[in-house]
């Protein structure tokens, strides 16, 4: 056994650069590329909700074409795995780009729909097309964006790999994992509860655009601060179990978002259906993938059968969903004693989103902290096995591309 995982760690050894990066500065501007991130989504919801007239609508669809492009983006950002770019100064540029479009965004959407109310919807014969126009001119205002959203956590980790002598560590994939989703939590909760209310949603963009080019000019100026850029990690050929591993990333995606938006829609019920109780609940289920990154950082490493584990963390979390039918009913309870007892007053409107918050994570967290354990089981599962780069883009964008069906179906069919 011991010998197994020496040779893992000698498959997995990279040749690193003259300069080690400073991980707690990557660690930061990643939690900060979440933050921003996130606060991205929670506006893009608003935004087209007020352009398709339904926030329901608007919240599947930004799920859905968020999840896409990003998945897009990260499968692109794959196929640089064996090349000699600076992946740190690729991801300073695309936060760089991000920054920028999170700048131009509120002109750009009144351009596209002042154009679209005065000239492109009245000229339509039919409901059916002019909803089609609408979804359309939404996915080209938003895919961009997520498409270099999804571009981020691959190359900030082909950056991390090839900058550290991590001997095949799957601990860095673990942090950055928790670090991001951590960002986003409370990325979603300054959008709903400060920034949006202060600065509108205009000035909320604008927040989240520069703290994409504060991230940017980091990324870049640590990334050139080395006196040659580090070489890609040299691999074995892969084997059949890649495409196993790909399969189980896309299917984890797809049963995680059917609970996502099953719960959105159930503890709607319990909390109504505002935008802030919205956000709340959506920052409970990333509440719960950061702490499960987190907590499995400092054990990734020690499972002696990664793949084992990653099956239990599996069985645990649909245990854990279903766990949540027989709890469900009490939540209305709670709510119910929670406003007899709140005052009819800010302060109480206040209380009201706690204890809502407090509910959604009483339902959605045990599961949730299950989900943010795979993705970095299988991406450090892959990389410590003799798989490229090139499979933590693939890894991580098919687990998008799985978001998407999960969104799609969850919201709209099942």
């Amino acid at each position: 056994m011991a010998q197994a995982r020496q040779k893992r760690q000698n498959f997995a050894a990279p040749r690193v650069a003259d300069t080690a990066l400073p991980l707690r500065t990557l660690y930061a501007i990643f939690a900060l590329s979440g933050l921003a991130g996130l606060i991205y989504e929670a506006s893009w919801t608003r935004y087209l909700g007020l352009f398709l007239g339904h926030a329901a609508y608007a919240q599947v669809l930004v799920l859905s074409l968020f999840m896409g492009g990003m998945g897009a983006g990260a499968l692109i950002v794959s196929r640089l795995g064996q090349s000699r770019i600076r992946p740190l100064l690729l991801y300073g540029l695309i936060e760089a780009t991000l920054g920028v479009f999170g700048l131009a965004f509120h002109p750009l959407y009144d351009i596209v729909t002042s154009a679209a109310y005065a000239s492109w919807l009245p000229g339509l014969q039919s409901d059916s097309a002019a909803m089609m126009l609408q979804w359309s001119l939404a996915a080209a205002l938003i895919v961009p964006q997520s498409m270099l959203l999804g571009m981020t956590f691959p190359a900030m980790s082909t950056a991390m790999v090839r900058g550290q002598s991590a001997g095949g560590s799957g601990r860095p994939f673990a942090l950055l994992y928790a670090t991001n989703s951590a960002g986003a939590v409370i990325g979603v909760l300054l959008s709903a509860f400060w920034f949006t209310e202060h600065y509108g949603l205009q000035g909320t963009m604008i927040i989240a655009g520069v703290i994409n080019l504060v991230v940017a000019a980091v990324a870049i100026r640590l990334a050139m601060r080395g006196a040659r850029p580090p070489v890609p990690v040299v691999r074995a050929p892969a084997g059949p179990i890649g495409v196993a591993m790909i399969a189980i990333a896309f299917f984890t995606a797809v049963s995680s978002f059917f609970y996502e938006i099953a719960w959105l829609r159930m503890m709607a019920l319990v909390q109504g259906a505002s935008t802030h109780a919205f956000e709340t609940m959506l920052a409970a289920f990333i509440l719960g993938i950061a702490l499960g990154g987190w907590w499995i950082r400092n054990r990734i490493d020690a499972f002696d059968n990664p793949l084992g584990a990653l099956g239990i963390v599996q069985i645990a979390m649909g245990v854990a969903a279903l766990a949540t039918l027989p709890m469900y009913p009490y939540t209305f309870d709670l709510m119910q004693i929670a406003i007899a007892k709140l005052p009819h007053s800010n302060i109480g409107y206040a209380g009201f989103n706690v204890v809502g918050a407090l509910l959604s994570a009483l339902v959605m967290l045990p599961a949730s902290v299950f989900a943010g354990m795979t993705l970095p089981l299988l991406t450090a599962f892959l990389y410590t096995r003799g798989r490229g780069e090139r499979e933590i883009g693939r890894v991580y964008g098919w687990n998008s591309l799985g978001g998407i069906v999960g969104v799609l179906a969850g919201g709209l069919l099942l």
